[in-house]
């Protein structure tokens, strides 16, 4: 059964972690330890199932991102809640990867599933970039109708003006 399930997780195109909970005396959870990985983890982070396994979670992830990945771990272990989030990794090679982030509860601790979006981020970036141009376009084109409005009520103005002089004098 467990080389079934094992095949199974190793299909999965996302990344699958799972980490135990480690506490402290007082029992509030301080880090979490990974102790199961498929084989999407090593495609997606570059590192070994050797290299993962026993290691804590908070030695395996940028500064920036710790405290947020550890609250979010820490939510869904004590409320059983899943809990849904994205973020970025900056790797070794200063490369940013956005990661989509599924955390639920498993035992005393959590199962993390993740899948790389850095395409999807790239491409919502270009989008507002185009939108911003279409924008500042829109905004361009609202001006010059406005100065041609403006330019053709005058000349309509002045013809008006001199076909009302025309008519007076005849």
């Amino acid at each position: 059964m467990e080389l079934l399930l094992r095949g199974i997780l190793n299909t999965s195109p996302g990344g699958i972690m799972v980490l135990h909970a480690i506490r402290d005396a007082e029992d509030t959870i301080i880090d979490f330890v990974v102790t199961h990985i498929n084989k999407s983890v090593e495609i997606l982070t570059g590192a070994s199932e050797k290299e993962l396994i026993g290691q804590r979670i908070t030695t395996l992830v940028a500064d920036t991102v710790k405290e947020p990945l550890m609250n979010q771990f820490r939510t869904a272990t004590e409320t059983g809640n899943p809990v849904e989030f994205q973020y970025p990794h900056r790797t070794d090679q200063d490369q940013v990867i956005w990661y989509h982030s599924k955390i639920v509860k498993y035992q005393d601790g959590v199962v993390s599933t993740f899948l790389d979006i850095t395409k999807q981020k790239k491409t919502e970036e270009k989008l507002a970039e185009k939108n911003k141009e279409l924008q500042e376009l829109n905004r361009q084109k609202d001006k010059l109708f406005a100065v041609i409005s403006h330019d053709l009520r005058n000349a309509v103005a002045g013809a008006q003006g001199a076909y009302d002089m025309l008519i007076r004098r005849l």
